[in-house]
């Protein structure tokens, strides 16, 4: 009885040991050696996408684990060794969020979920990096602490901030770059628009669709300070009138 016991038993882990082996895959085939990451984002990544979703408006898009050479590229004109090394250190690194106009795709801003990581010194010195190349190209880059929730209000004020338009000091132009601004902006104390046609309320209304304009002020740039008219209708138009005191 106890040798028929023994044999059950050891048939069984045999069977156990055999279908195992049987599920394993084949290391001598290494053609594809991959497997799926299963998710594209972390559990934070992914509650911050959340966030950022609600907190812009339908004139944008949000695109996750984007490449930086895809974002950006190497000035041509340099020798090969200077465009080997510039290109070296953007090559292999990724930005967390890129955030597109729905309108033509164009980059407009760059957001960057920065956790602990981030205080190593290596770490340190690639972020620094990141800031001064965004910083010279104009595109804003939005850093924000990894953290168990975020307010919605708060990140879209952000963003909208950093899209604070500024003046083209060679023709004088402020491109907007804002949009969904409050009309209630414009005050009726305000310093009138001279030569800019008004729909009677004396908001100045767009010379290029009529939409209605609003109020805005420049607070970057040569011309920071300044304040200019900005169509509603943006990104659709991007005309903009300045405000001449």
């Amino acid at each position: 009885m106890t040798n028929s016991i023994l044999t059950v038993a050891v048939l069984f882990l045999a069977a156990i040991f055999l279908l195992t082996y049987l599920k394993r895959p084949s290391r001598s085939d290494k053609t594809f050696p991959y497997q799926s990451r299963q998710v594209l984002f972390t559990p934070a990544e992914r509650s911050f996408l959340g966030v950022l979703e609600q907190a812009l408006d339908d004139d944008y898009r949000v695109m996750g684990k984007v490449r930086l050479c895809d974002v950006i590229e190497v000035q041509k004109g340099l020798t090969k060794a200077e465009w080997r090394s510039a290109h070296n250190k953007i090559d292999r690194k990724h930005l967390d969020f890129v955030i597109l106009r729905k309108d033509d795709l164009s980059v407009a801003a760059v957001a960057e979920l920065d956790d602990k990581t981030h205080q190593r010194k290596d770490r340190e010195s690639r972020d620094a990096f990141l800031n001064n190349v965004f910083a010279a190209i104009d595109i804003p880059l939005l850093r924000f602490p990894a953290r168990k929730s975020y307010a919605v209000e708060e990140v879209k004020s952000r963003f909208l901030e950093a899209l604070s338009p500024t003046v083209n000091s060679e023709n004088n132009e402020m491109p907007c770059t804002t949009s969904n601004v409050d009309e209630s902006a414009v005050s009726a104390n305000e310093s009138p628009m001279p030569d800019v046609h008004t729909d009677g309320s004396g908001v100045p209304c767009c010379e290029k669709c009529g939409a209605d304009m609003v109020k805005r002020q420049a607070r970057k740039g040569k011309h920071a300070g300044k304040w200019f008219w900005a169509c509603t209708e943006f990104p659709k138009c991007r005309s903009v009138v300045v405000i001449e005191l």
